[in-house]
């Protein structure tokens, strides 16, 4: 399957692998993954910003109801996003809480943790969700607005470059890559590394970070 498939005028269809385990609230549930009601937002921030230069003489036909009173922090674009996944491509929870011993002043010795988020304490194990090898999951894109479908399938790529998901995000959990099972795996890693520079959209290409002066 391709990674992007427009199925018929305003339906778009992403395949996706997972490249790090997601720290999941749910992730002791087979099948726990991507969650549209994150993803959304994410992607509709994304676009306002990289698509449409944060102008809404741009974006804003294409806003939720075109009320004027969607500001741009709150922002919703006119699609809906469906996540489909088969629980049975799932690996079992997984452990993710990487932990150090140390000796105090008083030669105790304690446990640490490097997981401090609020769902859990230091004593309890965090599990995270992560797909099969070879497996993916498919996010269907529909909308009235054909050409804001054909908008996501230009940055699609860009944005799950550039974004990860869950509990933990910032140091690399819940990394989602958009994957063409047709191509070879040098193929897949040209795209992302073409991709990724994409998502640096945050980034003055002034400052010398595109053309390796900052290496």
């Amino acid at each position: 399957m391709e990674k992007l498939q427009f199925n018929r005028p305003g339906e778009l269809s992403v395949e996706l692998v997972q490249m790090t385990p997601m720290i999941h609230f749910q992730a002791t549930e087979k099948g726990a993954t991507l969650r549209a009601t994150e993803v959304k937002p994410k992607l509709d921030r994304y676009l306002i910003h990289a698509a449409f230069h944060d102008s809404k003489a741009e974006y804003g036909k294409y806003l939720v109801g075109r009320d004027p009173k969607n500001d741009e922090d709150n922002a919703a674009l006119d699609y809906r996003l469906v996540v489909v996944a088969d629980s049975g491509d799932f690996e079992s929870p997984i452990d993710l809480v990487i932990k150090s011993q140390r000796t105090d002043r008083n030669g105790r010795t304690k446990t640490i943790t490097t997981f401090t988020g609020a769902l859990w304490d230091s004593e309890k194990i965090v599990q995270g969700s992560m797909l099969k090898r070879g497996k993916t999951i498919r996010l269907i894109f529909r909308s009235k607005h054909t050409d804001l479908i054909k908008i996501i399938g230009e940055w699609i790529d860009a944005f799950f470059a550039g974004e990860n998901f869950g509990q933990r995000q910032s140091k690399g959990f819940g990394s989602f890559l958009t994957w063409d099972s047709s191509q070879s795996l040098s193929a897949c890693l040209d795209a992302f590394e073409k991709h990724i520079r994409q998502s640096l959209w945050k980034i003055p290409e002034s400052e010398g970070f595109l053309d390796g002066d900052n290496q």
